[in-house]
């Protein structure tokens, strides 16, 4: 695996250590806890309680959030194989995939060009997005296999008040299994179609005190052997046909050890993906044409519950990404040689938390926490091979800062009140403060109503800010941050110990938001502070566990965003989303069949196209424990061969990209289990 760090910038390092040091022994953190939601039933789920929504455990009833939680049990009985394939089951989310990267939309929001940063992303509340993009992979190159997956929490709306940048419209936070939850060794295969092949080994177990989870996984895949591109349909250009450029591989590690109060946790993992979109530019059907993505930290924490009953947490992580992409452009002049463009990213950074959480005067919980970040570096580079051309060499180091609070006030017996603030302070743009207030009423057990207000931020990134090749993107260093103000209201209701309904009612608006734009000047792409937005938008979700045993989870979402100028409804916006999930046991319960179905509306692309709306159905076979040790799972996506299209970034030609037909995976699992 190919993974860069390097050392800098040791004198703000020393800073922020002797920060941390001082401000830890004064209580200021909070104790992460993990919850075993493997099996439980959806009656069981509603008394689950969550971390992510305000860094400490509680019931979703009193989270001041709309909140979702996906198990390990779901992950496997609906065969979802990536982050992304969990979202895109989850109300108001929805997906695009430009044959190279995987985007999470969430109520109607999705701009072609950006890197998923706009959600953020955790492993064990470890943020995952990096220092140069913001990015956050969801797809393949995502660093954990999602059998090491425990639950995910996807808490909904601004979170900067706790969480900072990114936290614009979700936090996702995936808490992986422990050691026990392996219980032993296991090893794992799939075969699936266009020649996609998985391997896993994972091993759990305690000794000598001491947790120890390790786990690699190694995944292949061919891809597509032949795409048609409409926009290249030419005899110049194979008829717009790219045969065999759209192979993926990915590896990774994740390791997970648990010793006292102590908590040590590193991933690291790499992807090689093929682009067959001949995007920026690049010469169409040329397989060399591909990226490389790698990515890896190094995370310690120290939990404790102290003798005055502050629940405290102090982490120290080191965090590396890399990317490298090759792009294979038109000759200089006619008959000529084809140019190599190599365009190189790197980010390494240092980071120190620390969180307490205190109840006072028995009505007041508090959290108090600081954050630092020290990004050592952030690079971006980009030249021609033959001939030989440098177009960017930018070298860069910066800093940023946090300190944050929210108190939970029981009011009442079934009224809670909460008021959280954070201020941010970069050494690029300055400071910035966001709160969060909530409304938690519980008139009866089974009714909750919620009122949130909250804002949050995304800073420019330094590919937005810095990035120019010379030839298609310009740079911008005049980009300011963009900000979005939150308003939703929260009803659940549970209408037996065995259904369960929520709507929610949510108002956004958005200000200087950074898009992708052309230059008309010179074509080029470039990101400005394009404006305002506003949406507004229902969902409703309605689950219960049926007769016989089955369970199941309907949810609708109706949403309109809009330029707040114009009133023209966004790009990759889709008006509606409906979804349906149902798990049958079948064979007495030893197997069970998985049932996902769901519709997206039309959605308009760059170009002033729209891509049609589409429905998908997927199903699943998956078996209980057998034979001492195996699991299988089948697997058919996309059951009736939907053709459709996702909206893409003006970098590609084509401005819908044609997704995948009927797949299939089968996976067999060989656990031995300890004792």
């Amino acid at each position: 695996m190919s993974w860069v760090f390097s050392s800098g910038r040791g004198r703000l390092s020393l800073r922020i250590v002797i920060f941390v040091l001082l401000v830890a022994p004064a209580g200021l953190g909070a104790q992460t806890q993990t919850v075993d939601v493997i099996d439980m039933s959806p009656e069981e789920l509603k008394t689950v309680h969550v971390y992510t929504a305000s860094m400490y455990m509680q019931s979703d009833h009193e989270a001041p959030s709309s909140v979702t939680i996906v198990t390990a049990e779901q992950i496997r009985k609906f065969g979802y194989r990536t982050l992304a394939d969990i979202l895109r089951s989850v109300r108001g989310f929805y997906l695009s995939y430009d044959r190279n990267y995987s985007y999470a939309g969430v109520r109607g929001f999705s701009r072609p060009g950006d890197y998923n940063d706009r959600i953020q992303v955790l492993i064990d509340g470890h943020r995952m997005n990096d220092d140069v993009y913001g990015q956050a992979l969801i797809g393949t190159g995502f660093p954990l296999d999602v059998d090491l997956i425990d639950r995910v929490e996807i808490v909904r709306g601004p979170s900067s008040s706790l969480y900072g940048a990114n936290a614009f419209f979700a936090v996702v936070n995936v808490i992986t299994k422990t050691a026990d939850g392996i219980g032993g060794m296991e090893i794992s295969a799939d075969a699936a179609g266009f020649g996609s092949y998985t391997g896993r080994f994972s091993y759990g177990g305690t000794s000598h005190g001491v947790e120890i989870l390790f786990s690699g996984t190694i995944y292949e895949s061919a891809g597509a052997s032949r795409l048609f591109f409409p926009a290249f349909n030419s005899p110049a250009t194979n008829n717009g046909i790219a045969e065999n450029a759209d192979g993926d591989s990915a590896k990774s590690i994740f390791a997970n050890l648990r010793f006292g109060h102590f908590i040590l946790e590193s991933a690291v993992s790499t992807r090689d993906k093929h682009i067959p979109t001949a995007s920026f530019g690049t010469v169409f059907n040329d397989s060399r044409t591909k990226t490389l993505d790698s990515a890896g930290y190094v995370d310690l924490q120290y939990n404790r519950v102290l003798k005055d009953d502050t629940n405290l947490t102090v982490r120290a992580s080191y965090d590396g990404n890399a990317y490298h992409g090759v792009y294979v452009l038109p000759p200089a002049i006619p008959q000529g040689t084809a140019v190599l463009n190599e365009d190189l990213e790197r980010g390494v950074w240092l980071g120190f938390t620390t969180i307490a959480t205190r109840t006072f005067w028995k009505k007041h919980k508090v959290t108090l926490g600081t954050e630092l970040q020290d990004n050592l570096k952030q690079t971006q580079n980009n030249y021609n091979l033959r001939p030989n051309s440098l177009f960017l060499n930018d070298y860069r180091s910066s800093g940023q800062w946090a300190l944050f609070g929210q108190d939970e006030f029981t009011i009442t017996g079934n009224l809670i009140f909460y008021a959280g603030v954070r201020h941010d302070q970069y050494s690029t743009f300055g400071g910035t403060t966001n709160p969060r207030l909530a409304l938690i009423f519980t008139p009866m057990k089974s009714t909750t109503f919620k009122l949130i207000y909250g804002q949050a931020f995304r800073s420019p990134n330094n590919y937005e800010l810095y990035f120019r090749d010379g030839s298609s993107i310009e740079d911008n260093p005049d980009l300011q941050p963009e900000k979005i103000y939150a308003t939703e209201l929260i009803w659940e209701q549970d209408l037996s110990a065995k259904y369960r309904f929520s709507a929610s009612a949510f108002s956004n608006r958005i200000t200087n938001l950074i898009a992708q734009q052309i230059d008309p000047q010179n074509n080029f792409l470039i990101y400005e502070n394009s404006g305002n937005v506003r949406s507004k938008g229902i969902e409703l979700e309605f689950a219960g566990k049926m007769r016989h045993e089955i369970e199941g989870k309907l949810s609708y979402t109706l949403q309109r965003t809009e330029d707040a100028a114009t009133g023209i409804s966004l790009t990759n916006s889709p008006p509606q989303l409906a979804k349906i999930s149902v798990i049958v046991p079948v064979l007495r319960g030893r197997s069970s069949l998985g049932l996902e179905a769901l519709y997206v509306d039309p959605r308009k692309t760059y170009s002033g196209s729209v891509a049609s709306g589409y429905a998908l159905a997927n199903i699943t076979a998956s078996s209980r424990e057998f034979g001492g040790g195996f699991r299988l799972s089948a697997s058919v996506y996309n059951i009736l061969n939907q053709r459709y299209s996702d909206p893409v970034g003006s970098e590609i030609a084509e401005p819908a990209i044609v997704q995948n037909g009927r797949d299939f995976r089968i996976q067999i699992t060989r656990a031995f289990h300890f004792h």
